[in-house]
């Protein structure tokens, strides 16, 4: 059993506050992984939720797949969203284990076999 490390900034937190969550019966909710903030177009979201929105590239406005950002800030995007995608399951136990407190800036650390996390802040 190993030490997971999860560094959560700023904007993994102001993600994390975006989360939508669906009914998908009677018996279950949960959050979309392939774009867990509820709009239609994965870009447009993060951009909209990390104060990128205004900064598209001009002419991609009606854009069928939504509105481009150019290469550096749609690379930050996707790698912030990323982290929080790949790391989802470890997020929605740091929140548990944190609920009282709430998200804080900085490295979070567990056992893989307890999940009881210690945060390092900055």
């Amino acid at each position: 059993m190993g030490k997971i490390k999860i560094k959560l900034t700023e904007n993994h937190i102001k993600l994390i506050q975006n989360f939508k969550f669906e009914k998908i019966d009677d018996y279950k909710f949960g959050v979309d992984y392939v774009n867990p903030y509820g709009g239609s177009f994965l870009m447009e979201d993060l951009a909209l939720i990390l104060g990128y929105y205004g900064k598209y590239t001009k002419g991609t406005e009606f854009d069928i797949n939504g509105r481009k950002y150019g290469y550096e800030i749609e690379r930050e995007m996707i790698n912030l969203h990323n982290d929080i995608v790949d790391n989802i399951f470890y997020i929605f136990s740091i929140l548990q284990n944190f609920i009282n407190v709430g998200l804080k800036t900085g490295v979070y650390t567990c056992n893989e076999r307890d999940l009881i996390w210690k945060i390092e802040e900055k």
